[in-house]
């Protein structure tokens, strides 16, 4: 079993989560079936105009967000590249304080998952990974891209971009809670020096 768990806090929003991915008939870093358990929560604060009847006031909001998943996937190699695939179902729900009649993004919404997870051996020290994943509840989809070279030999320095977005709600980190209901997406300030293991997660 590998455990992962997770949390930061940036641009007014605090994101964690814990999960773990599980090789029931063979070693975790050798191909197989994998099977993977996941919960987190993100929270925000930000401004944004909630409407009333004609009235549009300028209100401070609290938003939170919370979801889980289960899935089950296959981990293969193809030489340095190791790929992982997986599906499965999340339920993901948004509370916003105060109510927004306005915002879509509120509620519990629950649907299928996909995930796609790559990882690239460069030479004997750096790496790189590319991890993908979409999900029907709330249209929910991010992307993350780190590269990184090992210092330790479970320990690596390096960047990690990250792209979030779900439907007509942009929003910081995984917090998606926005007032502002504008369609598109945007990238959170995610690109920072990090310490990250140095192995395939």
């Amino acid at each position: 079993m590998l455990p992962a768990t997770c949390g930061s806090s940036y641009s007014g929003a605090t994101v964690a989560y814990s999960g773990a991915t599980v090789a029931p008939f063979s070693h975790m870093f050798d191909d197989g079936l994998r099977l993977r358990f996941a919960g987190g929560y993100g929270g925000d604060t930000h401004e944004g105009y909630r409407h009333a009847g004609h009235k549009a006031e300028l209100a401070s909001f609290k938003g939170r967000m919370t979801f889980a998943d289960i899935l089950v996937g296959y981990l293969k190699r193809f030489g340095p590249l190791t790929s992982k695939g997986f599906v499965g179902a999340s339920a993901i729900r948004h509370d916003i304080t105060p109510l927004d009649p306005s915002n879509p993004l509120q509620g519990l919404d629950y649907g299928p998952k996909v995930v796609l997870e790559l990882w690239l051996n460069m030479g004997s020290d750096a790496w790189s990974s590319v991890d993908l994943n979409w999900t029907s509840a709330h249209q929910t989809y991010a992307s993350r891209v780190r590269t990184g070279y090992r210092v330790l030999d479970e320990v690596s320095v390096g960047l990690r971009p990250a792209l979030m977005a779900t439907r007509s709600i942009r929003m910081p980190g995984a917090a998606r809670s926005s007032a502002k209901s504008r369609r598109g997406v945007r990238f959170p300030s995610l690109v920072a020096l990090l310490v990250n293991s140095s192995r395939m997660p």
